[in-house]
């Protein structure tokens, strides 16, 4: 996927992460093995988004952010509580919270990238003080209004 350029990557890219999906899906083992071989710091630059992406995504590039929110739910749900709080805690100390935070409550003018983010963000801190408390004091700037607001503020 680094290869082809990660979010910015066509079919390559949605085809690798269609394929991780499925390898984390109902599969504590391979979720465990993902977090743990450190691999979480290596797929998170494909949430990132460059400025111009705030207002227009490529159909591709939507497709390839929509895969990867999945792939951080599939990280965070299961039917281990410890489990689900160590990727949770991983999420968090490499910024990929951040990232799912500025996809749900940034610019981002996608509504199915936004609703996926929301989504995902509410699995992220389900019962993780840590994300509790960076999602409390994250502020976002909308398009329209340059001063920021605190999280809880945007989602109303």
């Amino acid at each position: 996927m680094k290869e082809e350029q990660m979010g910015n990557g066509g079919i390559v890219v949605q085809d690798c992460l269609h394929l991780l999906n499925n390898l984390l899906r109902d599969n504590p083992i391979n979720t465990k093995s993902f977090r743990e071989n450190g691999l979480i710091p290596r797929f998170s630059p494909i949430l990132d988004l460059e400025q111009s992406d705030v207002f227009m995504l490529t159909e591709d590039k939507t497709e390839i952010i929509l895969l990867a929110l999945e792939a951080v739910s599939l990280l965070v749900t299961g039917n281990n509580p410890q489990e689900i709080y160590s990727s949770q805690t991983t999420l968090l100390r490499h910024s990929v919270l951040d990232k799912v935070l500025k996809l749900s409550l940034g610019g981002v003018n996608t509504p199915s990238i936004r609703s996926k983010a929301l989504w995902t963000l509410g699995q992220m801190i389900r019962g993780h003080n840590d994300s509790c408390a960076r999602f409390r004091d994250s502020q976002f700037s909308s398009v329209t209004q340059k001063k920021p607001q605190h999280s809880v503020l945007r989602l109303l």
